[in-house]
């Protein structure tokens, strides 16, 4: 999957709704080993969380490594506090205060480890310095498909 392509589809779906610009630093280049739909998923969940809480200052920022890559996601908002920062990844779980009046059920971010999990990947939360959130995924790099025009081989059943 070309990880520029789904970042700016998923930004895409978030811009629409909270007219929100996001700042990305991606190489177009980037390719991951990944499902191209749960790709998108994850990171609009990422995006949007980032929109609805952290508010202001949404970063997307990719880099890699021999054999895998990071994609950052941050906002300059008050950040999940220590207590919540333990929780948020378990289902049914919200960070926000029930003050806050973010509208959630708490799955997204459980649903995107999940995901991330299941295509060897992993997906944690750290705080961003001096403020905000930075919500950190890990994915194997992959090859581009090169087109590969071999002639047809004879089969036993096409050889009688």
């Amino acid at each position: 999957v070309n990880l520029k392509r789904a970042a700016d589809e998923a930004i895409g779906m978030v811009d629409a709704r909270y007219g929100i610009e996001v700042d990305t630093s991606i190489d177009p280049n980037i390719t991951l080993v990944a499902d191209p739909e749960r790709l998108v998923q994850i990171l609009r969940n990422l995006v949007e969380n980032a929109a609805k809480y952290g508010k202001a200052d949404v970063a997307v920022a990719a880099t890699t490594t021999e054999r895998e890559c990071t994609i950052v996601v941050s906002d300059s908002g008050p950040g999940v506090t220590a207590e919540a920062a333990e929780r948020i990844f378990r289902f049914w779980a919200r960070g926000a205060s029930e003050g806050d009046r973010a509208r959630g059920h708490g799955l997204g971010l459980a649903i995107a480890r999940h995901l991330t999990r299941a295509m060897v990947g992993d997906l944690i939360y750290q705080p961003h310095q001096p403020i905000g959130s930075e919500f950190v995924l890990t994915l194997p790099l992959g090859t581009a498909p090169k087109a590969h025009h071999s002639p047809p081989t004879r089969t036993q059943a096409s050889a009688r």
